[in-house]
């Protein structure tokens, strides 16, 4: 995934609690541990947002205190447009896409495997989402 730095505002910095009524609450949702499924669930709509290019629903992942941020829509189409030039690569292909097994039980990571020019190329991606307070979770894009 793109990293933003600070001065575009880092995108980690504005993935949070979410108690947003923009499109659906994709944010502050509930697991068990951090190897429940949920998470699968959670990085598809999150990379499907960002396939589509869909602000909006990208927005749903992010706190309501930044959504009046002057840089929040910047921040937002530069995570998009890495993302794009990364499954843009000749002959991207997705080849792995599952839970890893983390040892810090507040922190918990989707690995998408893929490879491109004809396998010549390979890459490690995913989602990683931090535990906010109890059984409450929240994605972090960009890390």
């Amino acid at each position: 995934m793109a990293r933003i730095t600070m001065k575009n505002i880092t995108v980690m910095a504005l993935f949070f609690p979410l108690t947003a009524t923009t499109a659906e609450n994709r944010f502050e949702f509930h697991a068990t541990d951090n190897l429940d499924p949920v998470f699968l669930e959670q990085c598809k709509a999150f990379r499907n947002a960002l396939d589509n290019g869909n602000l909006e629903t990208i927005k749903s992942f992010t706190d309501p205190d930044f959504y009046a941020h002057p840089g929040l829509t910047t921040a937002l189409r530069k995570l998009v447009q890495g993302y794009r030039k990364e499954v843009g690569k000749p002959g991207y292909q997705q080849t792995s896409f599952s839970l890893a097994k983390l040892a810090n039980p507040d922190r918990a990571h989707v690995r998408i495997l893929y490879e491109f020019d004809a396998g010549k190329g390979h890459g490690n991606s995913g989602c990683t989402f931090k535990r906010i307070k109890g059984k409450s979770w929240g994605i972090m894009p960009g890390s």
